[in-house]
């Protein structure tokens, strides 16, 4: 029995032994809430700075197409236009006599002229030229290839004046009008970002939902869904 007492009496010293040793955890330390909202409204920020930034490139992107597209066709029309040193087009060039109903001429150079001096005071900053650019376009040459972009482009140039009345009825001129056109899907998710600008909440919900719904695989639908 004294045996029993003391191996028991040395099992207890033992675990004593082994608490003492162990360190004890350090509690985790407190959340500060002032901490958590700077990082929240950081986190904001950065998410406006990137939402600029594909603005931004959507823009330059539009320019860029825009510019490739008319010095193509600067290109095609030297190239179809080439003459004489005396001005007159080569034999070869003559179009033959017609026989049926007379195609639609392309876009002379002077509709090309126009359109790229609007574009130019867009770019530059020169909103009014550029609405009086793009007007003069849109009023001589509806039937050109380019009337979309000018139409949308113009939408944006009123935007940048912050006339937005006339900003949305140039976006839903482009829709409706040009539903073709390349710059159709761009001007409706103008039109709903605008539309929330003047706080018809409503009216922007509707015309997203008519962007899904017409041009579901466009990159102005996608960036749609990814905008809340």
């Amino acid at each position: 029995m004294p045996a029993l007492v003391t191996r028991i009496c040395s099992a207890l010293a033992l675990g004593c032994a082994l608490a003492a040793c162990t360190p004890a955890v350090a509690p985790a330390p407190a959340i500060d809430p002032t901490r958590i909202v700077h990082l929240e409204q950081s986190q904001a920020d950065l998410d406006q700075r990137l939402q600029r930034l594909q603005d931004n490139l959507v823009l330059l992107e539009g320019r860029f197409a825009d510019q490739q597209k008319m010095l193509a066709e600067f290109h095609q029309e030297l190239q179809t236009q080439k003459g004489t040193p005396g001005g007159q087009i080569t034999p070869s060039l003559q179009p033959p006599a017609a026989t049926g109903p007379t195609p639609e001429p392309r876009p002379q150079p002077a509709a090309a002229e126009v359109y790229r001096q609007a574009f130019a005071d867009y770019a530059g900053g020169r909103y009014p030229q550029a609405v009086t650019g793009f007007s003069r376009f849109l009023a001589e040459y509806s039937a050109s290839d380019y009337a979309g972009n000018a139409q949308y482009w113009l939408g944006e140039c009123y935007l940048g004046m912050k006339q937005y009345d006339q900003a949305i009825r140039a976006f839903e001129q482009t829709a409706d009008r040009y539903p073709e056109s390349a710059k159709a899907a761009d001007a409706l998710l103008k039109l709903a970002e605008t539309q929330r600008l003047l706080g018809s909440t409503k009216s922007a919900d509707d015309t997203l939902r008519r962007l899904r719904s017409r041009y579901p695989d466009s990159p102005a639908a996608h960036k749609s869904r990814a905008t809340p």
